[in-house]
């Protein structure tokens, strides 16, 4: 019987192989390793995944480690640290029906579940905050979330049984948002997440060195004799603890690890949404890069940005805390809880990079190239013929002498229209990807290859249409085009293009970084000089339901800021749709702007 139950087992994961790289099994047997209290480790069922070429750099070094525990029990995985003198990876989670959240401690070496432990404010008060992040001091576990620092002995994690509970020693208020924490070399840092809907301090709020603004802040103590933040520092708004030292990072910041002179950081948002593990060099005897006087005497700040940015690697949706063990960084990632499993890569285990191998990285996925851009939107298509509009696309024109391999290049869709700044994450990013990835019963090959001075029309296929065929596109427009003039992105439910409010589109290199590259972008139902919230009435919209955009190369050519293709008044406006056919007025303009 076991043999017969393993042969099912491989044979799913052999099927799964066509999905993207295989999320491989547990230590060895397959099974669900169980605990003596509620949680299990349990690999997750066979699933559909949405490869991207753009993971090539992470499994070509990530090794898979441990099961996550708990995620068949309804927690999501967020923090992680790592325990030198017992070998324990220890990992937070949270819940979302109210109970505790709760430590997990994993065996490095066998990858088992040693124990799982709830946590407490105080002997009768469970913490059910985020715990979004974790790490060890010299004496202390920290966890992190809510602008708090919550402090525990080692000894009493290491006393504490399965199932018990674990209670803080001390609370202490942070100047972030404590969304993730590390420690390094006697500082406990403590940063934040930052987006449009995770607010920061206004203070927080800062340019780096290239111009591009974040809003986040890691900031950094010194902890005194006792392992603690000293109570004399905690003079702060609120008690909050001022910081001996602040980093300004980017925004979406899950989880830090610092190692020498490296800085790594894991940056993620959404489901569908590739993460990027971000290396920094930032030498300990470099000058400071600014101040702050917030709390009194100057605080000194460093940025990290793309002056001191050694590498990105692309990483699957969902990465959320990093740490160092030994020569290794462990990465968690959340997207196999059971509220995220419907995301386009769900991981159910941890992965471990050698950090010699990772910072020696040279990556192989590409960013923006400098000088004119290859890829240009020629045509936008907001508001499809059908019910539920499920033929909108965009179409990119080759600009260059190069084939181009469209396979993990990305669309963004900027949705504020009033802040079309390039750091604005108020966007939207889908993959350019084949129509199985958007539908695995698909049998329709997909050419992802764009040829020089040719067009290819991306369509945006919705949740309701995934199943339409390149023949019903061809019906709904009259057209006729073939497998080399077509590719997909996949939208997910409440996604689509506005009809009626003004919108920036961009396309970008694989590499994904919102300011660096971003090839060209377009707006619609606006200019980008005098942007509108939303056109009807006394503002025209640009086009009519089953009416499309045109762009132009723009007179003064390509060489500003995120390379805006022209929209003319009234050229561009209320075409008839021409998927995959440039009008002889674009060509002229091409021709002319090259």
């Amino acid at each position: 019987m076991k043999a017969a139950i393993n042969k099912l087992i491989v044979f799913a994961c052999m099927l799964c192989l066509v999905c993207g790289p295989a999320v491989p099994a547990a230590a060895g047997t397959g099974k669900a390793a169980l605990s003596s209290s509620e949680f299990t480790q349990e690999e997750l069922p066979p699933l559909n995944r949405v490869s991207s070429p753009n993971y090539r750099d992470f499994f070509q070094l990530a090794k898979e480690g441990a099961v996550l525990p708990g995620l068949m029990q309804g927690l999501i995985p967020q923090g992680m640290a790592y325990l030198a003198e017992t070998d324990w990876l220890l990992l937070t989670a949270y819940r979302e029906n109210g109970a505790s959240s709760v430590l997990s401690v994993v065996d490095r070496e066998s990858g088992q579940l040693v124990k799982t432990v709830s946590l407490y404010k105080n002997e009768t008060t469970p913490y059910t905050g985020h715990a979004g992040g974790l790490t060890v001091s010299q004496s202390h576990v920290w966890v992190s979330s809510e602008k708090s620092a919550y402090g525990m002995a080692i000894e009493d994690l290491k006393n504490a049984a399965d199932g018990g509970k674990l209670v803080f020693r001390e609370t202490i208020r942070t100047e972030t948002n404590a969304s993730f924490t590390t420690y390094a070399d006697g500082v406990l840092w403590v940063g934040e997440f930052a987006r449009f809907d995770f607010k920061t301090d206004d203070s927080h709020h800062r340019r780096d060195r290239q111009g591009t603004e974040s809003s986040a802040w890691v900031t950094g103590y010194r902890l005194d004799s006792n392992d603690t933040i000293a109570p004399s520092s905690r003079t702060g708004t609120g008690g909050a603890a001022a910081p001996d030292l602040i980093l300004q990072i980017p925004n979406e910041i899950q989880g830090m690890a610092v190692t020498g002179d490296a800085i790594l950081l894991s940056q993620s948002y959404g489901r569908t949404i590739e993460s990027s593990l971000l290396t920094y060099t930032l030498p300990r005897e470099e000058p400071p890069h600014a101040y702050t006087d917030r709390f009194g005497a100057p605080v000194p700040i460093w940025f990290l940005d793309e002056q001191n940015r050694k590498s990105t690697v692309i990483l699957p949706p969902m990465s959320e805390g990093i740490a160092q063990s030994g020569t290794d960084l462990y990465i968690l990632f959340e997207s196999g809880a059971e509220a995220y499993r419907d995301g386009f890569y769900p991981v159910d285990r941890l992965y471990r990079m050698n950090l010699q191998e990772l910072l020696a990285l040279e990556p192989s996925v590409p960013g923006a190239p400098k000088g004119e851009p290859p890829l240009l939107i020629t045509e936008v298509m907001a508001a499809s013929p059908g019910t539920g509009q499920p033929y909108e696309y965009i179409e990119l024109y080759n600009n260059s002498e190069q084939a181009i391999d469209l396979y993990g290049y990305k669309l963004y869709y900027y949705y504020d229209p009033v802040s079309p700044d390039l750091w604005n994450t108020k966007v939207t990013k889908w993959s350019i990807m084949t129509a199985a990835d958007v539908d695995a019963d698909s049998t329709e090959a997909t050419d992802m290859l764009l040829k020089p001075h040719q067009t290819k029309v991306i369509w945006l296929k919705k949740p309701d249409h995934y199943r339409l065929t390149l023949d019903d596109f061809n019906a709904a427009y009259g057209t006729n085009l073939k497998k080399k003039d077509i590719a997909y992105s996949k939208l997910v439910a409440g996604q689509g293009l506005s009809d009626t409010t003004q919108r920036f589109l961009a396309v970008v290199a694989p590499r994904g970084n919102q300011v660096t590259d971003r090839i060209s972008y377009v707006t619609y139902n606006g200019s980008s000089q005098a942007p509108v919230a939303s056109c009807g009435g006394s503002t025209p919209c640009d086009f009519a339901v089953g009416e499309s955009i045109v762009y132009f190369y723009p007179k003064d050519g390509l060489n500003g800021p995120g390379q805006e293709m022209e929209r003319m008044v009234p050229e561009s406006l209320h075409q008839t749709p021409t998927p995959g056919r440039l009008l002889p007025t674009q060509i002229r303009s091409i021709a002319r702007g090259r």
